[in-house]
């Protein structure tokens, strides 16, 4: 009898200990999973502009938005994480968005165009979707351009883009089509503030003259 007892101790004490690790490895899955979803995307959006003489896809101010004309070559499935829960009349239809800097003379910054995939300096460095925050999914595009409105500053930032969904990090898709999980504090946050970064705005600058309305 003592021995079954010390038996089930070592069972519960090992189960314990394993816990934490069974709960990351389900994480460490489901951001696999996201991150295999946009990079679905990130195809999709190369096809469409390999059909479109290198324009990329749009928003709802400048359609065809890239919910819609993505679909020919995507399934909808994949503008969404898988662990998205709600469902019924409450369901979203995706859970990132577009980075609106990659739309036509987006506003805030009517002098930008970079929709042309030729366009963009450092595709590489510039992310084209993020994972939208909770409350922003209701948008097919991300308002970083106009800096009255949201701007792309770090606290901006965090307000759109869903910065800690995956244990402190969130999938981003590049422009190049490459998928990166990036930590907030250690990776997303610093491309936002480090001096010339196109991580946000192709041009490598803050808008701060445009948004002002000059």
């Amino acid at each position: 009898m003592l021995d079954l007892l010390a038996l089930l101790a070592v069972v519960a004490i090992l189960a314990l200990l394993a816990f934490p690790i069974l709960v990351q490895s389900a994480a460490d899955a489901r951001a696999a999973l996201c991150a295999g979803n946009l990079r679905q995307v990130g195809r999709a959006a190369a096809m469409y502009s390999d059909e479109h003489s290198g324009v990329l896809p749009g928003n709802q101010h400048s359609q065809p938005s890239w919910v819609d004309a993505l679909a020919k070559y995507s399934s909808t499935n994949n503008y969404k994480c898988p662990d998205e829960a709600i469902t019924g009349r409450h369901a979203r239809a995706y859970t990132i968005a577009l980075n609106d800097f990659l739309t036509p003379h987006p506003y805030g910054a009517r002098k930008l165009d970079f929709s042309k995939r030729s366009r963009i300096v450092a595709p590489t460095e510039t992310m084209m979707f993020a994972e939208g925050a909770e409350e922003y999914r209701a948008y097919d595009h991300f308002h970083f351009a106009d800096g009255r409105e949201n701007g792309y500053e770090p606290h901006a930032f965090a307000e759109q883009v869903d910065v800690e969904r995956h244990g402190g990090a969130a999938n981003y898709l590049f422009a190049d089509g490459h998928v990166d999980g990036l930590a907030w504090s250690s990776g997303a946050k610093p491309k936002l503030v480090f001096p010339g970064s196109r991580f946000v705005n192709p041009a490598g600058h803050l808008v701060r003259a445009e948004v002002a309305g000059k």
